[in-house]
């Protein structure tokens, strides 16, 4: 069975952090400490989805004529309160609350 050609520069190899792309920067950022409904969630420090709350929380499927309304605050200085629908994000901040509760499609 033929073997990979492996050597020094290739195994073990770090690359600056200019270098990384975004998911890899991800990984080396300090989690953060959010809190959605009261509880505490840690989370790198970075923008957060809709859909990645979501995840996060563990938040059940809703009937079709449903959806999770999601409002936030103590952000950032530039948007500290707000509403984050379905496809966007918002940057966390260390301390930051969410709000999520079932709401009707309007």
């Amino acid at each position: 069975m033929p073997t990979a050609a492996c050597n020094s520069r290739s195994i073990g190899r770090l690359r600056p952090r200019s270098h990384l792309d975004h998911r890899e920067v991800r990984r080396w950022r300090k989690p953060i400490t959010i809190y959605v409904n009261g509880t505490a969630y840690e989370v790198p420090k970075d923008r957060i989805s809709y859909e990645e709350l979501m995840a996060l929380i563990g938040a059940p499927a809703l009937p079709d004529d449903q959806r999770y309304s999601v409002q936030f605050s103590k952000g950032q200085s530039g948007k500290p309160t707000g509403t984050l629908i379905e496809g966007e994000t918002v940057q966390v901040k260390k301390g930051m609350e969410f709000d999520v509760t079932p709401a009707n499609r309007s």
